[in-house]
């Protein structure tokens, strides 16, 4: 903190958006659902703090804001404008801080801007009262290390009252968005694209499920996304959370991994405490694939089995697959779109490979030099930033945006809906991701 800066009173939380490739703000009318870490963050700020809350995304920041702590998180692609905005804040005396898994990923980058006052590495649970304390004693270091919280039991229910719904996709007739609610972190896996076990560790850590029951019912949606990587990671404790949802009366998404299927009756209770969509990351059909990203809890699961499975308990599939992996070429991927299309799954979300900086496959592109910049906005599975082994990037791109048309096209999402065992669901959300498709944009990128 600026040496003699008396600590106020006004913390303003920023969402920050990113950078497309001319370098100007993302920014839609509405994003998909508000992000959680800062509304979260908030709730344990002391109440004589005044606590704003802003979506660079969805509203116009422009570093003109008053304030007296500006707080920032964000994931990779976000870096680059959040370094953009600490410097404007900064430069008009305002105290500037950062965390997040974006922190984690160019740590030395984000340093080095000169952007921000202090930086928070790791999850922040275990020394965000102290960080408060010191802003407040005009002590704060320009570095805190918090170390991984063993017990997430007591987490406090996020503030989403700071944030303006309007800003986001809404159900008709409903006041609030989809509300993220976490209930698990870690992953067990090693998928060498993933960074997400490097930040939040690889033994998965659950909240108790009395604490999530009672943060469902606290934030008054009843639209709810759980954020975990993976909501099944032990199925015994997906079912004694999915029959405690059971009584609540919410609908709700979240992530599976491929191998739920094998658990037909612990699906069958997630459809019937609610759950209406089930993003499972299928990544690809080629087996060779599985190996070259180590992910090999997929190899033996076929992608038409995965989609039946969830069908068949009721839940609609968003099928996440991986394009330009080394065992990629332009004929695999159409035969992949076919497959999927044949399969009936609900809905596409097709990314391009994305090797951030720490995980393994950003080390092994780089070393072979085949990182074609490190413009890390456009680090965001969308925008191709390192050269395939069998197209060119300018062809794979391509794929990807010819995918989503065609997947969305009405003479394929109109079938589908029919088939689905939640109709008007799949039919309202595949006519919202067509009209985002059509205008050439990912599904989960807003209107």
């Amino acid at each position: 903190m600026m040496v003699g800066k008396t600590p106020g009173k006004r913390i303003l939380l920023i969402k920050p958006s990113a950078h497309d490739a001319a370098g100007r703000v993302i920014r839609v009318r509405r994003s998909f659902f508000p992000s959680r870490t800062l509304p979260y963050l908030a709730a344990s700020i002391p109440p004589h703090f005044d606590v704003r809350f802003l979506d660079d995304a969805v509203q116009d920041v422009t570093g003109n804001e008053e304030a007296d702590l500006v707080v920032m998180t964000g994931m990779l692609p976000n870096m680059p404008r959040a370094i953009e905005l600490g410097h404007r804040f900064r430069k008009r005396g305002i105290t500037t801080m950062i965390g997040g898994i974006g922190v984690f990923s160019v740590y030395e980058l984000v340093r080095a801007s000169g952007a921000f006052d202090c930086i928070v590495q790791g999850e922040s649970e275990t020394v965000w009262a102290g960080i408060l304390d010191d802003y407040r004693a005009g002590r704060l270091r320009d570095t805190y290390k918090a170390e991984r919280p063993e017990n997430l039991s007591g987490l406090p229910v996020a503030r989403y009252d700071l944030i303006d719904p309007s800003r986001y996709w809404r159900l008709p007739g409903q006041r609030l968005p989809f509300l993220a609610v976490e209930t698990s972190r870690g992953c067990p896996h090693s998928c060498s694209f993933c960074s997400i076990r490097l930040y939040f560790g690889q033994r998965v850590r659950f909240r108790p499920v009395s604490d999530v029951v009672d943060e469902v019912k606290k934030l008054g949606s009843r639209y709810i996304i759980f954020s975990d990587d993976n909501l099944m990671a032990d199925p015994t404790r997906a079912v004694e959370l999915f029959k405690a949802l059971k009584p609540l009366g919410i609908r709700w998404g979240g992530q599976f991994d491929v191998n739920a299927i094998r658990h037909p009756e612990a699906l069958r209770l997630a459809a019937e405490s609610g759950c209406r969509y089930a993003g499972v990351g299928i990544e690809s059909i080629t087996p060779q694939n599985f190996e070259y990203t180590h992910k090999h809890q997929n190899q033996h699961v076929m992608m038409e089995d995965v989609v039946k499975g969830f069908r068949e308990a009721g839940i609609a599939i968003a099928a996440s697959l991986i394009f330009g992996m080394d065992w990629d070429t332009p004929e695999s991927i159409e035969e992949t779109l076919d497959r999927v299309i044949l399969s009936k799954a609900d809905f596409l979300l097709p990314w391009t490979l994305t090797p951030g900086p720490g995980s393994a496959i950003y080390d092994q592109l780089k070393n072979e030099g085949r990182l074609l910049h490190e413009n890390y906005s456009l680090y965001n599975g969308v925008d191709v930033v390192y050269r395939p082994l069998h197209m060119t990037p300018e062809q794979l791109g391509g794929h990807l945006s010819s995918a989503l048309q065609r997947f969305y096209r009405l003479r394929h999402a109109l079938p589908r809906a029919l088939t689905a065992a939640r109709k008007t669901d799949v039919l309202g959300m595949g006519l919202f991701f067509w009209a985002v498709t059509r205008s050439g944009r990912h599904p989960f990128a807003g209107v």
